[in-house]
This record gives structure tokens, C-alpha cells and sequence, in this order.
């Protein structure tokens, strides 16, 4: 037959330049090429491919892969509707397999956006084909993707990774949305960052201690370019706020190189700083307010007999209440205002009252 006479072995076929031109080659050596034919073959294959890879629960899958698979659909089909498949003529590099998904390989775009489109249309039914897809492969008598996938690559099978976990059951759903992982490559909006200045100071402040590789900056954590950033990180991200899982004086962001998300930054709400400013101004108009009336109760306390100080100042300490604050407040003031008149008895009574309060 013709393509006994045609040297496969001499191609690398995980070349796709090298690959379809081959294919191109191959066709015209059999009188069959037909440009727009193949376009439209291309067109059912991808569709009839990432048709197969939603079935199986794929949310990503490598460039090379992807492109490979969809190249023996079409051979098989192509051949196949100008009735020239035989099994002498079937995909010709059975025992070849690129990888599937690896970290560092490109992932498919084509797949990407056949699972974005999907997503946006909201069809959410089963993962299996469509009636109507599966009654125009009837008509046209397509060969499935799952039949070229199980089928040409029988043998290769035992040389890839596991796509399911082993300690999981294979007939149990998988708890994920139909939309997972669908949106890793959109762009993110500019996130408004901390100052940096004021991170750095706090990390010394708090940490005190040299930053580990992670961390790019002062609570700055990179983010794995295999993170599902959307999922993980912007899915309902608004619920932190509102459920109150951070501290609300905390904010979360992100900075952003080229459109896409680089690392999280954990920093103080940016108005902080002037609520600070307000809270201080405030403190201090309510202490200089307390200190107007109680100085002078003071005063007069420490114009009694030397003896009886000690315990007429307690007892003026402890008439506002027990409360912690309260009593350091008062305590504090009492303190400062006796050491202006002996250093030695204010410091000497205050931390004698601390002790004792303490043992309380």
C-alpha cells in the first residue's frame, strides 16, 4: 500500500511543524489533500477532543499534548472519510506520547478557551457528549476521540502518571466547580499596595528575624505559577471582609507584573495610618481631660500623714472600678504624680500595688 512506501520513522513527531508537514505530505502522496477539507476536520477534532478531556475531568493539559492528540484524530478521520484507513495506514506514532501537564510546559490555550467558553455559556450538564454532537458523529461517521485516545495508545498508557490519585475511588464525583481552573490565565486588575517603607519597619518590629526564600518582601509571600490564583485567592474573596476571618485593621493584596498576580502582600489597611493619628489625638485629649480632675484629687491625698498614703491612694485607684485598663490608667497616673514630689515613694508604692494586683 501507499503508505508502506512512506518513511515515517524519519519525522519527529513531536515536532508539530515537523509533524504536519509530514501529514501535509503524506495526504498530497495519496491525492487527498484537500486544504479547506482538513481546516474543517481540524475544527470537529478539537472540538471532539476537549469534549473528550472535560469528560475525563481535565481542567488543563500541556500545549504539546493537546496538539498531538488532535493531529491523529484528524489523520484517522481524514483518512477514514476518503475510505483509506486500514490498520496499515492508522496514526503511525503510536508509542510516542508528549507529556501531559508539567509545571514548566505551556498549557494548551485552545483547551483553555474551549472550558471558558463553556463556563460563560453556564452548562453545567453531565460531562458526557451532547445528542445532537453525538448525532452528527452518527451522520458523518467521525471516530471519537476516546477510541484514538484508548485505542493508538495502548501502549504508551503504562508510561504516564496517573491523572486520579490512587486514594481516590475513580466512580466517586469530584468535589470541584465546573469552572476550576478555567480562569488561571485571565488578568488581574492592579491591586493598591502598602507602603513599603512601613512594612519594613513592622517586620523588624514584630518579626525581628531575616526573611526566608518565600517571602519576596516584609509579608510578601511569591505565589507558584501553578497556583489557582482565581480559585484560591479571588473566589469570593470578599467574604474575608465580610465574615471577618482577618483582623480589620488587615489587608490582603496582590502585586501584579504583566497582568498577572506575582505574590500576596499582608499589610495594614492603608488608613490606618491616619486612623492611628486620630485615635492617638483622641487619647490624648481624654487624658489630659482625666488628668485635669484627678491630679488635683491626688494632690490632695498626698497632703495627709505620710503613713496613711499608700492605702488612700489605693483605695483612689480602685473607686473607678477593677477593670485592667482602668486600674493601669489610674494606677500610672497616680504614680507619675506622687514622683513629682518623691521619685522613691511613687516608684516604690506602684510597684508594690502592681505585685499585689498581680497576686489578685
Amino acid at each position: 500500500m501507499a503508505s508502506t512506501s512512506f518513511d515515517h520513522k524519519a519525522v519527529n513527531p513531536l515536532s508539530l511543524g515537523a509533524r504536519r508537514a509530514h501529514m501535509k505530505a503524506f495526504f498530497m502522496h495519496l491525492g487527498i489533500w484537500d486544504s479547506a477539507e482538513v481546516a474543517r476536520t481540524r475544527e470537529k477534532c478539537v472540538d471532539l477532543y476537549c469534549r473528550f478531556l472535560y469528560k475525563q475531568w481535565y481542567t488543563s493539559t500541556s500545549q504539546e499534548y493537546f496538539e498531538y492528540h488532535v493531529d491523529a484524530l484528524v489523520w484517522d478521520n481524514f483518512l477514514k472519510r476518503k475510505e483509506l484507513l486500514t490498520k496499515a495506514s492508522e496514526w503511525p506514532w503510536p508509542k510516542t506520547l508528549p507529556k501531559k501537564r508539567y509545571a514548566t510546559i505551556q498549557v494548551s490555550a485552545t483547551y483553555r478557551d474551549w472550558l471558558r467558553q463553556r463556563s460563560h455559556a453556564g452548562n453545567d450538564g453531565d460531562r458526557g457528549e451532547t445528542n445532537s454532537l453525538e448525532a452528527a458523529e452518527g451522520q458523518e461517521n467521525w471516530i471519537p476521540a476516546a477510541t484514538v485516545v484508548d485505542g493508538l495508545f495502548e501502549e504508551a498508557k503504562p508510561q504516564e502518571t496517573t491523572w486520579i490519585d490512587p486514594y481516590d475511588d475513580p466512580e466517586e464525583p469530584l468535589l470541584v466547580r465546573e469552572d476550576w481552573g478555567v480562569h488561571n490565565w485571565d488578568k488581574v486588575d492592579v491591586c493598591p499596595l502598602p507602603d513599603a517603607d512601613l512594612c519594613e519597619i513592622l517586620w523588624w518590629w514584630v518579626i525581628n528575624k531575616t526573611r526566608p526564600d518565600p517571602l519576596t518582601g516584609p509579608f510578601e509571600l511569591v505565589l507558584s505559577g501553578c497556583l489557582g490564583f482565581h480559585d484560591l485567592v479571588r473566589h469570593d474573596f470578599h467574604r474575608i471582609a465580610t465574615n471577618k476571618l482577618i483582623d480589620p485593621d488587615i489587608v490582603i493584596c496582590w502585586r501584579v507584573k504583566d497582568g498577572y498576580p506575582v505574590s500576596l502582600v499582608v499589610s495594614p489597611v492603608p488608613s490606618m495610618e491616619k486612623t492611628w493619628r486620630y485615635k492617638a489625638v483622641a487619647d490624648a485629649r481624654l487624658n489630659r481631660e482625666n488628668m485635669d480632675k484627678s491630679v488635683p484629687e491626688i494632690h490632695a491625698i498626698l497632703t495627709q500623714p505620710r503613713l496613711e498614703v499608700p492605702l488612700l491612694i489605693e483605695d483612689w485607684v480602685r473607686r473607678e472600678g477593677s477593670d485592667s485598663n482602668t486600674l493601669f490608667a489610674r494606677t500610672t497616673l497616680a504614680r507619675n504624680t506622687w514622683a513629682l514630689f518623691s521619685i522613691d515613694d511613687g516608684l516604690s508604692w506602684f510597684d508594690a500595688f502592681s505585685a499585689k494586683n498581680g497576686n489578685d
